[in-house]
């Protein structure tokens, strides 16, 4: 590094000019995403590491039920020397926190000296986007694949529209209550989320009624499906089976390698959640860890 300045950490400013951050492609990590979470109230902090004047990387987190939280991230470069202790300066009189990161942005020393401890790796499931229809439907399990036939044979149409979130809210609310989910968004979050240029709605429509839906993100190379909910008087037609597999051609033409379906339970789980993956791996994803680092307290110097 000789000739150049040390590598610092620091926390973004309300009003600083942030579009020079690297890796916009990281919606996690990016002020648009920022912007969402202080608009919903909720506290989040973007953590910047910074040399001669220029961003090399960032880290924003979200404070959520008394922990905060990093998601997939960093974003910038992970193999610079510095960028994570950097980083971990700037969050670290926050705690208790939880990092989910990117496999890239494992640094032992530097999470160890900053008080971290590993934890359970978050799984998802990413399934490939490339190919023709036929390409897709071969990857697929043939649960999987009749599901989607069944919903072109009921006549369900597939439409991008995010102005039609007023029709799917009472849907995904529906699905969330009648599951019990802890993961329940409100109308109003849902509403300034599809507004962001990186995030789509999909649906599937029976006549002018939707049938599933599903927000989802372009982050990095993947379209993450990220809430999803179906009618339950539709269920019977495969109409989530049918926005998946929509929503792979999507990516493929907006040059995303895949559709990431936002986690998979690991280790014991009830009958609810093996029916949860056992869904998502029907359409032939393949399995990718995120390695979580916790920190109870902050730690002691």
């Amino acid at each position: 590094m000789s000739g150049q300045a040390k590598i610092v950490g620091r926390v973004a400013q309300e009003r600083e000019d942030l579009s020079r951050l690297p890796r916009a492609r990281d919606f996690h990590q990016s002020v648009e995403r920022l912007q969402w979470l202080r608009q919903n109230g909720v506290a989040a902090r973007l953590a910047l590491a910074v040399q001669d004047d220029a961003f090399v990387a960032a880290a924003l987190l979200e404070e959520t039920n008394g922990r905060w939280f990093l998601w997939k991230g960093p974003s910038g470069d992970a193999a610079q020397s510095g960028v994570l202790t950097a980083l971990l300066s700037a969050i670290a009189d926050l705690s208790p926190v939880t990092l989910v990161l990117q496999p890239e942005w494992v640094d032992m020393a530097a999470l160890t000296r900053a008080g971290y401890t590993s934890g359970e790796c978050f799984a998802t499931l990413l399934v490939r986007a490339d190919g023709s229809d036929a390409d897709l439907l071969s990857r697929m399990k043939p649960a999987a694949r009749r599901r989607v036939a069944r919903a072109v044979r009921a006549g369900l149409r597939f439409v991008e529209d995010r102005s039609a979130i007023d029709r799917f809210y009472p849907v995904y609310a529906s699905a969330m209550h009648a599951a019990a989910s802890p993961d329940f968004a409100t109308f109003a979050e849902h509403a300034s989320l599809v507004a962001l240029p990186r995030v789509r709605l999909f649906l599937a429509l029976r006549g002018t009624e939707v049938a599933a839906g599903s927000i989802c993100f372009e982050n990095q190379d993947a379209l993450e499906a990220r809430y999803v909910a179906t009618d339950a008087a539709c269920r019977h037609l495969g109409p989530l089976n049918f926005v998946h597999f929509k929503s792979l051609r999507v990516a493929d033409d907006t040059g995303l390698r895949f559709l990431d379906l936002s986690g998979l339970a690991t280790g014991e789980s009830d009958d609810k959640l093996a029916s949860i993956n056992r869904f998502k791996e029907a359409f032939g994803g393949v399995r990718y860890d995120y390695p979580v680092f916790h920190r109870d307290c902050v730690a002691t110097r």
